[in-house]
């Protein structure tokens, strides 16, 4: 008898690390930022994308390096320096872009920053380019923050609110909080799907705005933070 029930419980615990796993999968294979923008039906504006690493090389080197790679025949490139730091923006179709190199004990942080006027979610199109760019003069841990910005309809704040942070927990997110704004709400939540940050004592990997504004209202989805007014 105590052997079949160890039979059947070790059974049952084989199943439930099945069905956690398949459920986990089907978690992470939903794409998250599209559901929510879905499920506020919105109009996607804006893609964005903040990337920060340390490179070896110095600071006139890398801004040559840069200046390379992104001055195209129609590309508006700008550059110029401040003390021991350098500055590259550029602008070209739609998009635009700002590198910031500083120096920090014997190393250079590098800051790029690319916003993308569009009507669709290009964050991965937008990160694999920073990816090869940046490869060659970037070390390995690079941090990652993206954002997309949504036109919505004319319709209740708090009722879209409730009904993003309903997504997130069904697709299994916890840690939800959220707060009001002068202008609408800041929700924060840990999806287990980016890298997450420490708010207020609990993990986050995911943040949502939304504003009212005469010009419309709107939502901003970042991860693991926003990284933009709003």
């Amino acid at each position: 008898m105590e052997k079949k029930k160890k039979i059947l419980i070790l059974f049952l615990t084989l199943v439930a690390m099945i069905l956690n796993y398949k459920i986990s999968y089907a978690y992470k294979n939903v794409n998250l930022l599209q559901e929510m923008v879905k499920t506020a039906e919105g109009e996607i504006v804006e893609s964005g994308v903040r990337t920060r690493f340390k490179s070896s090389r110095n600071g006139q080197e890398l801004t040559e390096y840069f200046m390379d790679k992104v001055n195209y025949k129609d590309t508006k490139v700008k550059s110029y320096k401040n003390k021991e730091n350098y500055y590259i923006n550029f602008e070209e179709k739609g998009t635009k872009g700002f590198i910031t190199i500083a120096s920090s004990k014997g190393e250079n942080i590098v800051t790029i920053d690319i916003v993308q006027k569009c009507s669709s979610n290009e964050l991965d199109e937008i990160k694999s380019k920073i990816e090869l760019i940046t490869a060659p003069v970037s070390h390995k841990d690079k941090e990652y923050y993206e954002y997309l910005k949504v036109r919505l309809p004319n319709k209740d704040l708090a009722s879209i609110n409730q009904e993003l942070i309903s997504v997130l927990k069904i697709n299994g997110a916890v840690n939800t909080s959220s707060i009001e704004l002068n202008n609408g709400f800041s929700t924060c939540a840990y999806t287990y799907r980016y890298k997450p940050r420490n708010n207020n004592g609990k993990q986050m990997d995911l943040n949502f705005a939304l504003s009212s504004y005469t010009s419309g209202k709107y939502l901003v989805i970042g991860t693991p933070e926003i990284v933009i007014t709003y």
